[in-house]
């Protein structure tokens, strides 16, 4: 009895362990997106679904991602180099199930106050869909740019970016929702701007109102 209970107690420690590290519900986030949260050269540790044993080298080493879940050719699965230099695939969502998880948790902006936004979400940030996303498929599933923060013309906690050419508004602290990631934040090794050099006045068509959303 005391050893069922014993092993029942660390099965329940190392899950709570690994949520609090993780700190993620991958679950929640699409192929595109989970495409970037692990993307080549993310650094990840073993995570609440792992069943390999110590094949990571032991709890708390870690591994790169070496083929992202876009790239690897079976769904919901990734490709891992562990720094004891073993590779293997694991599940990234195949059978709702998630056997690694990233060494840096996503970032969750509600931290900060919406003027350090304003300075964090500058003109020429490369972005993407973030937790509180309700636009459907405006975003074309890819990486886009802020084009002005509005914050900046009285309309703080609105950010104005660019899919795919099409110009719109979405929240960065407004409503108590962020509708983005800074790619920079999720992707490793990849920078924060777009270009080198952001404009310093908003574009033309910025107003004063943050146009609607188009659904």
């Amino acid at each position: 009895m005391c050893t069922v209970s014993y092993i029942s107690v660390c099965v329940c420690v190392f899950v709570c362990v690994c949520a609090v590290v993780c700190g993620e519900s991958y679950a929640s986030f699409n192929t595109f997106q989970k495409s970037l949260i692990f993307a080549n050269g993310t650094r990840v540790m073993r995570g609440v679904d792992w069943n390999y044993a110590n094949q990571d080298g032991g709890w708390g080493t870690q591994g790169t991602v070496v083929f992202d879940p876009r790239s690897y050719p079976r769904t919901g699965w990734l490709q891992v180099k562990w720094d004891n230099n073993h590779t293997n695939a694991y599940r990234v969502g195949y059978q709702s199930k998630y056997d690694i998880c990233r060494t840096t948790p996503l970032p969750w902006y509600n931290q900060y106050a919406v003027s350090e936004l304003a300075q964090m979400f500058i003109a020429n940030t490369s972005v993407f869909r973030g937790r509180d996303w309700k636009w459907k498929n405006q975003d074309g599933n890819s990486t886009g740019v802020i084009a002005f923060n509005m914050s900046l013309v009285n309309n703080p906690g609105w950010l104005h970016v660019t899919f795919l050419g099409q110009d719109n508004s979405y929240r960065q602290g407004a409503e108590n929702a962020y509708d983005l990631f800074r790619t920079c934040d999720v992707v490793l090794k990849r920078p924060c701007l777009a270009s080198p050099t952001p404009p310093t006045q908003p574009p033309t068509q910025a107003t004063t109102q943050p146009p609607t959303p188009r659904p």
